[in-house]
C-alpha cells in the first residue's frame, strides 16, 4: 500500500551540499507529496549519484531500479548531460568505457557525510576535473561549446530507451525540466541558445511519446537560494543547497501528483478497440 518514486540523476538529484540524506531534493519531495496528499504512502527513493548522465542512469533503471516496481520514475539530467558529452560528442569522438571515477560510492555514514557536505564536494568536483573520464581515459579534442548533433541525438536517444523501458514495466517517468543557474555556470549566449534548444526538443520528443515534462527552471527561484549563500558553484554545475532543494521538492510536488493522477487515468481506462 505504497506508492514508490524513485528520483534518478547527477549531484543535484544526490544531494551534494545538502548536508545530509534528509535534506536532498528527494527527501523534500516525499515530505512534499505527503503534505500535498494527505497521506503517508508517498515513498520517494534517493538513486542519484554525482556524474551520471543519462547513460549511467538508463543502465540503473534497466538493471536495478525497475525490479523495485516503482510507480514513478524522476529524471533530472540536463547539466551533466550537456556539461559531459552533449557538447563534445561529433563524427569521430566514442565512448570506449565508462569509469566514473566518482560513481561506485558505497552507502556508508562517511560517505554520506563527506559527499553531503560543502567542503568536499568542492574538493570532489576540482579534482574531478583533473582526470579524464567516460572518454576512453583521455580528453575530448573539441568543446563545441553548443550541442552537436551527434550529442543531442544520443540524450534524446537514452531519454527514449528511458521511456521505452519504463512503459514496458507499466512505469511512469516523468522528466524534471533541470533549473541552471546560467550566470553562476558563466554560460555565454550561444550557450544559453543551445541548452534552450535543447530544452524545447526534450518537451516535442516527450509529448510525442506520452512523458511529462515538469517545468522547474522556468519556476525555480534562485534569487531565494542565493540569498542563503547555499549555491555550490564549480566551473559547470551548481549544487543548490539545502534551501534549494526544498525550493525544487515544492515545484515539483504538485506537478507529480497530477502527472501520476494523469497517468494512472490512462493506466486504467479500457484499450480503444477498431
Amino acid at each position: 500500500a505504497r506508492r514508490l518514486v524513485v528520483c534518478v540523476g547527477d549531484g543535484n538529484t544526490y544531494g551534494l551540499n545538502a548536508g545530509g540524506n534528509q535534506n536532498t531534493y528527494p527527501a523534500a519531495l516525499e515530505r512534499e507529496l505527503a503534505r500535498l496528499s494527505g497521506g503517508e504512502d508517498w515513498i520517494v527513493f534517493n538513486a542519484g549519484l554525482p556524474g551520471y548522465t543519462t547513460h549511467e542512469t538508463l543502465e540503473l533503471i534497466k538493471l536495478r531500479l525497475l525490479k523495485l516496481r516503482p510507480d514513478v520514475i524522476l529524471s533530472m539530467s540536463l547539466a551533466n548531460d550537456f556539461e559531459q558529452v552533449i557538447q563534445y560528442l561529433d563524427g569521430q569522438l566514442d565512448y570506449d568505457f565508462y569509469p566514473l571515477r566518482m560513481a561506485p560510492l558505497s552507502a556508508t555514514t562517511l560517505n554520506d557525510l563527506l559527499m553531503r557536505s560543502v567542503l568536499f564536494g568542492r574538493f570532489a568536483q576540482r579534482r574531478r576535473a583533473r582526470i579524464p573520464d567516460d572518454k576512453g581515459g583521455r580528453w575530448p579534442m573539441t568543446a563545441y561549446g553548443e550541442a552537436t548533433e551527434r550529442g543531442s541525438k544520443l540524450y534524446l536517444d537514452n531519454i527514449a530507451l528511458a521511456a521505452s523501458l519504463c512503459a514496458r514495466s507499466g512505469v511512469a517517468l516523468m522528466l524534471v525540466d533541470q533549473p541552471i543557474h546560467y550566470s553562476a555556470c558563466s554560460y555565454g549566449a550561444t550557450k544559453i541558445a543551445s541548452v534552450e534548444r535543447l530544452r524545447a526538443e526534450v518537451q516535442r520528443a516527450a509529448d510525442a511519446m506520452g512523458v511529462p515534462v515538469l517545468a522547474a527552471h522556468g519556476r525555480f527561484d534562485w534569487e531565494g537560494v542565493e540569498a542563503r549563500g547555499d549555491l555550490l558553484l564549480s566551473s559547470n554545475e551548481t549544487a543548490l543547497g539545502r534551501v534549494g532543494y526544498e525550493k525544487l521538492a515544492a515545484v515539483l510536488a504538485p506537478q507529480v501528483l497530477a502527472a501520476h493522477a494523469a497517468w494512472s487515468s490512462r493506466a486504467a481506462a479500457p484499450m480503444d478497440r477498431p
